[in-house]
């Protein structure tokens, strides 16, 4: 959620932490701005982060680059790290 929130300035408007009943399971409600919002979720022991392709390009090349300057430069530092 730190990172909707540092790149996007997105909040928290809703936190359900037992989503669909499953403890640990988490999906967040974030606000970008006007009626624009997305689901975050978080699923302990997923493993699917280890086998799929990041989409880090995408973001630094693609739509989301008009969004705000800040989306390049976390985007840069995440790729960095990733590498």
């Amino acid at each position: 959620m730190r990172f909707y929130h540092e790149v996007f300035d997105a909040h928290v408007v809703h936190d359900n932490r037992h989503h669909a009943g499953h403890v640990g399971e988490r999906m967040v409600i974030m606000a970008l701005g006007g009626q624009s919002a997305f689901n975050v979720f978080e699923v302990p022991g997923n493993t699917q982060a280890q086998i799929q392709t990041p989409m880090v390009k995408f973001v630094v090349t693609g739509c989301l680059y008009r969004l705000s300057p800040r989306v390049v430069a976390a985007a840069t530092s995440l790729e960095k790290a990733m590498s």
